[in-house]
């Protein structure tokens, strides 16, 4: 029992009460809610308001998850190839366009929201999930991470074997490598399915129909309208999904982290 006793659990343990207190004090509005909320009768009372202040909530949460899926997936699609060409091949401009990759990850999205409102404008893509799925495909810092983990991570001699055996680029980038860098893509996965899950800037602009808006545009006009018990229901709602999407990663991101630890 006296080796928990230690001075260096016992400072660990005075080092860890304040960020125990800012958690609980962070947390307890989130705990109350969701204590108030799961009372059976409170909860159908909030089902029927939340149906009748947003009739169309469900369908805005299928825009949500239909916006997610694709854009994670498009994600990851123009982000291992295009780490793929950074880490592994040779081309003119290869350390220009490096370059100009890093420099998008530092521009923020109300710079370019005008001039991108425009071009979605001019492609018919408003009031569209293409609007808000394609414009953000070439995301700059999934691009970087995955060429990081490459350059780090995958041998040319296992590419060049694959080639001697005869698999195309293709075969080799989603056959071969892509389980190498799972790690990596984990971590793109999940933080591309909470920033699309969460945005509110883009489709506020490019969504104009209500049944077509997005989770957190069509809760945000709830707040507007006073109507705060059906806006704090259909928080409820929407905070269930990225709790299943951490639940189903958590394992592999721990495992990254520690990794990461043990490898630096």
């Amino acid at each position: 029992m006296n080796k928990w006793f230690t001075k260096k659990n016992i400072n660990t343990f005075f080092q860890a009460i304040p960020i125990l207190i800012l958690v609980i004090l962070i947390s307890s509005p989130s705990f109350k809610m969701f204590r108030i909320i799961n009372r059976p009768d409170v909860f159908s009372s909030l089902s029927s308001s939340l149906n009748w202040a947003i009739p169309t909530f469900w369908g805005n949460m299928l825009n949500t998850i239909r916006i997610t899926l694709l854009r994670c997936l498009l994600v990851f699609v123009v982000s291992m190839m295009g780490g793929y060409a950074l880490a592994k091949f040779e081309f003119p401009f290869k350390r220009l366009i490096f370059s100009l990759v890093i420099f998008s990850m530092v521009i923020p999205d109300f710079l370019i929201i005008i001039p991108l409102f425009k071009i979605v404008s001019f492609l018919n893509w408003t009031n569209t999930v293409w609007g808000l799925v394609i414009p953000a495909a070439g995301n700059g810092l999934g691009i970087f991470l995955i060429r990081q983990y490459m350059v780090n991570n995958l041998t040319d001699d296992l590419i060049h074997a694959a080639m001697i055996d005869g698999a195309s680029q293709m075969s080799i980038l989603f056959r071969i490598v892509t389980p190498i860098v799972k790690p990596a893509v984990v971590i793109l996965l999940v933080k591309t399915g909470i920033d699309a899950w969460n945005e509110y800037l883009k489709p506020m602009i490019f969504l104009s129909q209500r049944a077509k808006m997005t989770l957190q545009v069509v809760i945000d006009f709830t707040f507007n309208q006073n109507q705060f018990f059906p806006a704090f229901m259909a928080l409820y709602i929407g905070l269930i999904p990225l709790l299943l999407l951490f639940l189903f990663f958590s394992k592999q991101l721990i495992s990254n982290i520690t990794a990461g630890s043990i490898k630096y």
